[in-house]
C-alpha cells in the first residue's frame, strides 16, 4: 500500500517544505541530482521528491501537462520520448 496525495495537497506541499517549487522525480538515487542541479542553477528554493517509480511519475507528468498540479517534472534520459513529445515548461 502506497500514500497517494489529491492533487491538492500536491499543490501545497511546496508550502510544507518551505520551498519556491516541488520537484518530482523517479528514484532516491535521482533525488541528490536534482537538489544539486537546482541549488547550483536557480536561485529559487526547491523540495525535491522520488515518486518511487517510473508509472507514478508518467502520471505525475499527465497531470503537470493538464494542470491539475503544479509541480517541475525532472526527468532521466531514459525519458527522451517523453521529453521530445511535450513542450511543457514544467518538464
Amino acid at each position: 500500500m502506497s500514500l497517494e496525495y489529491s492533487d491538492s495537497a500536491v499543490n501545497v506541499l511546496p508550502k510544507f517544505y518551505r520551498a519556491d517549487h516541488l520537484v518530482l522525480v523517479e528514484g532516491s538515487d535521482d533525488v541528490p541530482f536534482w537538489t544539486y542541479v537546482f541549488r547550483t542553477l536557480s536561485s529559487e528554493k526547491v523540495k525535491v521528491r522520488q515518486t518511487g517509480c517510473k508509472n507514478e511519475l508518467e502520471k505525475l507528468r499527465s497531470k503537470v501537462e493538464a494542470g491539475s498540479i503544479n509541480a517541475i517534472i525532472a526527468m532521466d534520459r531514459d525519458y527522451s520520448y517523453a521529453i521530445e513529445s511535450t513542450k511543457h515548461p514544467r518538464i
